[in-house]
């Protein structure tokens, strides 16, 4: 399978075509390091033909502009980017990277209602991260719902390289709950089990 990767030299974005390329699927890298701009929905779209899926793992902030907007912009605008070329591709998935932060209980922005938070808690994202992320979210839904194209959102806890976590148990990072290594974190959302 064809496959395309955005942030494909960000930090999930690397391991995903890793992943991906170990297990035989032929990858199509798309990164700001290269020059590829995820709000350039031309190149994306260049980017994304022939491809049966996309794995959209983009999300940078742009020089020179505020924290916030830099999130709004590429976390939602660029998400819509991708949406839109694989429909335009006729690619039958698209895989988001989200976040927990969509939920605007973690990193004591709020108590939850209750434990475990499920899918059902309410979502009060406060920070323009959060609010990104969930907007994603429902335009991956609602995207679903007009095209029938098929959209999986993760919502990863804090994602560690192997250089931020070394030291550290990946037992004592899972049962934390707060963060994971990243190849865990792959092997957790496993991309290329969820393109099929």
């Amino acid at each position: 399978m064809r496959v395309l990767v955005t942030g494909s030299k960000g930090l999930i974005g690397a391991a995903t075509v890793k992943m991906l390329c170990t297990e035989g699927h032929d990858v199509a890298g798309f990164d700001l390091t290269e020059g590829h701009d995820i709000l350039d929905a031309a190149s994306l779209s260049k980017a994304a033909l022939g491809c049966q899926a996309i794995v959209h793992a983009a999300s940078a902030r742009k020089a020179g502009t505020d924290l916030g907007e830099s999130f709004i912009t590429h976390n939602v605008t660029g998400t819509w980017n991708a949406l839109a070329v694989a429909q335009l591709a006729g690619a039958s998935r698209v895989v988001a990277f989200s976040s927990v932060n969509a939920i605007g209980v973690f990193r004591g922005e709020t108590k939850p209602d209750y434990l475990p938070v499920d899918d059902d808690h309410p979502i009060r994202p406060p920070t323009a991260y959060g609010i990104a992320k969930r907007m994603i979210e429902e335009m991956c839904r609602c995207f679903t719902v007009t095209t029938g194209i098929a959209t999986v959102c993760f919502r990863p806890p804090a994602v560690l390289g192997p250089q931020r976590h070394a030291g550290m148990s990946r037992a004592l990072l899972n049962l934390a709950g707060r963060a994971l290594p990243v190849d865990d974190a792959m092997r957790l959302a496993g991309p290329s089990q969820v393109l099929f």
